[in-house]
């Protein structure tokens, strides 16, 4: 069952008449990731249903950061591709109606606002997994990326937001990596299979290193030491 919150975003939806721009038939040929989020979702209405904007707490939390950055959640652009051209619009009006809700502005977003500012997010940031736009709304509601609404909710501030969450996402992922590097380099210097080089060479037949030592060099006459 909705509660009271979806079911206002669906009369803005309807009222603006949204619902015809987003709905669109799926492409019969999907790539591997829409392919999955067919799979796991089923169908736009289930999946709206599990990333509605009264969900934002559950998903966004310090304990479930890393699986919204890294975790199996499609793409804009492979939303569009599971669940037919318009998909990704009409979840980013969902959640961008909420927002403009949640700020208390006293001016809303009209039709034009919202059908043109959910488009410029599908088409510049077609990359971002949905977990991340989640991750981005639910700081931008925070005041992380400062204050988007006034009297009015002011798309260019939320565009001009997500832009700098992009260079904070990227530094995330960059740290991220150097952090996973660092723990394999340790794991294999503590691994109990890991010899030095001294001993590496004591195993090795001798002929084996004096063929490489007396017969292998390059053409200057240096030998090659291993």
């Amino acid at each position: 069952m909705k509660d009271k919150n979806m079911e206002a975003i669906d009369k803005t939806m309807r009222e603006n008449n949204l619902w015809n721009e987003c709905r669109a038939t799926p492409p019969s040929s999907l790539n591997s990731e829409a392919r999955g989020a067919l799979v796991r979702y089923g169908s736009l209405e289930r999946f709206l249903t599990i990333f509605r904007f009264n969900s934002l707490n559950e998903h966004v939390t310090p304990a479930t950061l890393e699986r919204c950055f890294f975790g199996a959640a499609p793409s804009l652009v492979n939303v569009d591709n599971a669940f037919g051209n318009g998909a990704a619009e009409e979840w980013l009006s969902y959640m961008l109606i909420g927002i403009s809700q949640q700020c208390g502005a006293r001016k809303k977003l009209d039709a034009f606002q919202l059908g043109n500012l959910a488009r410029q997010i599908r088409t510049w940031h077609y990359d971002l997994k949905v977990t991340e736009m989640e991750v981005f709304f639910s700081r931008l509601i925070g005041g992380q990326y400062g204050k988007y609404a006034y009297d009015s909710v002011n798309p260019q501030l939320i565009m001009a937001a997500l832009w700098q969450f992009r260079k904070d996402r990227d530094r995330y992922i960059d740290e991220h990596e150097r952090e996973l590097e660092r723990q394999r380099r340790e794991a294999a210097a503590s691994s109990p299979t890991r010899i030095s080089r001294d001993e590496w060479l004591r195993r090795r037949p001798y002929w084996r290193y004096m063929e490489w030592v007396v017969f292998r060099r390059n053409p200057w006459g240096q030998v090659f030491r291993i």
